[in-house]
């Protein structure tokens, strides 16, 4: 199963939907919970390397804990955007945007986020 985000049915939702601006709003928003999500681990895993090295302030704790929590929540955030995404597409007969499990269950949680740093290194690589 292919298990990555299919930018050719993310671009044909925005045409089928280039009429409709909550709509293309909703998906922008989509793309920038990615972001959102892929800075979150960066943060975390940013601090996460800083402990590693001896740094366990009670100030650092906290910290850490925030960063968790913020990378959870935009975790749930793409995980919720996908499910809109996979909704609308299939209620214009296109294809999924993504095939794998839309779940907060592990592994399908762990393969979506997976799916969506790819999507977004092609963004990058892609970028002009």
């Amino acid at each position: 199963m292919d298990t990555t985000i299919n930018a050719g049915a993310l671009k044909s939702l925005i045409t089928a939907l280039q009429d409709d601006p909550i709509m293309l709003d909703a998906i922008y928003g989509a793309v920038v919970v990615f972001e959102e999500y892929h800075s979150a681990v960066i943060a975390e895993q940013a601090l996460k390397l800083v402990h590693e090295h001896g740094v366990v302030t009670p100030e650092y704790r906290e910290r850490y804990t925030d960063a968790d929590a913020t990378r959870t929540r935009a975790h749930n955030a793409v995980i919720s955007k996908v499910a809109l995404l996979n909704s609308e597409v299939e209620k214009r007969g296109i294809a999924p945007v993504y095939v794998g499990g839309v779940s907060t269950e592990y592994p399908a949680r762990r393969e979506l986020a997976d799916a969506v740093m790819e999507y977004l290194d092609t963004i990058i690589e892609n970028r002009s």
